[in-house]
């Protein structure tokens, strides 16, 4: 089977109108591209088609960019096997609390535009900013409502400032897949790893037997800390497109 194609429910919700993702596991030719392209268009109205397709798949990347596809993210995966050993650092003043209420939520909503993102619709320049934005809060939002996905703030104990969220999913055999972070950042401190440390902690206390991520190619500093410095090893990588459709 050369691919996946299916609704992207939690993008189409939020976005009002049918996301498709196509998942190419093997190389497709022209003919199966124009015809399955034409198929979803028809059967969906998709507002916007994102294709998935391995680095070392260059026949499917080419065929994808000659029907319009455009690039807009590259990505690694990567994932860690977790020890026995109990892992725990000493990040004062810093506490990573657990999101459960709304209420909770709100304090994140009244600080979002100052979050940093680098998923795919935030850097998107054809999708509004805040639009892309936002739609990190709505996947919060789900989560909050959903019984194996958990959301994390990173807040100073004593100034009660918030400076960043990290949310995750478990999944059955006690494996984690990071969802969605956001950060401020705050001159001499390096939030971002902060969060990593608080994330590898909350995770071992769960028990966890493997963590998987995915991190933007443009992320640098983000890639040489969760392989060089965590022990994260790359299961694979992606090239991203996206295909916005006239109605």
């Amino acid at each position: 089977m050369n691919n996946s194609i299916q609704i992207n429910k939690t993008d189409s919700r939020y976005f009002g109108a049918n996301a498709i993702d196509w998942k190419v596991t093997n190389p497709i030719s022209r003919e199966q591209v124009f015809r399955e392209e034409a198929e979803l268009i028809e059967k969906f109205s998709p507002f916007i088609i994102t294709a998935f397709i391995s680095h070392h798949d260059i026949q499917s990347i080419a065929t994808f960019t000659s029907f319009g596809y455009e690039f807009i993210e590259s990505r690694l995966l990567v994932e860690r096997e977790m020890d026995d050993a109990n892992i725990s650092f000493n990040l004062f003043p810093y506490e990573f609390i657990e999101i459960t209420e709304k209420s909770q939520l709100n304090k994140i909503r009244e600080l979002f535009e100052h979050f940093q993102f680098d998923d795919r619709f935030s850097i998107d320049p054809k999708i509004d900013k805040k639009l892309g934005q936002q739609r990190n809060f709505y996947f919060l939002e789900q989560s909050l409502k959903r019984k194996h996905e958990y959301i994390y703030m990173l807040q100073n104990s004593i100034t009660h400032e918030i400076s960043g969220f990290r949310s995750f999913k478990i999944s059955p055999g006690y494996e984690a897949s990071l969802l969605v972070s956001g950060i401020i950042e705050k001159p001499g401190e390096d939030i971002r790893e902060l969060i990593n440390l608080f994330e590898l902690e909350k995770l071992s206390d769960m028990n966890i037997r493997r963590v998987k991520a995915v991190i933007s190619i443009t992320n640098t500093d983000e890639i040489n800390r969760y392989i060089a410095k965590y022990g994260y090893t790359i299961s694979g990588s992606k090239i991203v497109l996206r295909k916005m459709v006239k109605q």
